[in-house]
């Protein structure tokens, strides 16, 4: 799919098959501009799916169901402000441990 430049901010993006997708310079809010999709997961736990975009400026975000996009630091920041400790806290941080490996995978 051409999503080029895109207004994403909001897109329900649960099923969309974004893999090998042209997302350059879509919008997702804020001054954050993609530039590929660097993962997609489902956590088990409430179906939540995570988007990781590497962005224009060489970072990533991740937009995972209402949430984002947020780095992965402010996401683990969300995690133990609001359900650490639970199972879904440590399904949420091992996908984060995906995404940031493959990142760095990506960027080497």
């Amino acid at each position: 799919a051409d999503l080029r430049g895109a207004y994403l901010m909001g897109a329900d993006l649960r099923g969309a098959y974004l893999m090998g997708a042209d997302l350059r310079g879509a919008y997702l809010g804020g001054d954050i501009k993609i530039h590929s999709l660097i993962a997609r997961v489902t956590r088990v736990i409430e179906s939540y799916e995570f988007l990781a975009f590497r962005t224009e400026n060489e970072g990533y975000v991740v937009v995972a169901g209402c949430r984002g996009p947020l780095t992965p630091e402010e996401y683990r920041a969300h995690v133990a402000k609001n359900y650490q400790g639970t199972p879904k806290a440590a399904e949420t941080l091992a996908i984060l441990d995906f995404i940031e490996a493959r990142a760095k995978a990506e960027g080497e």
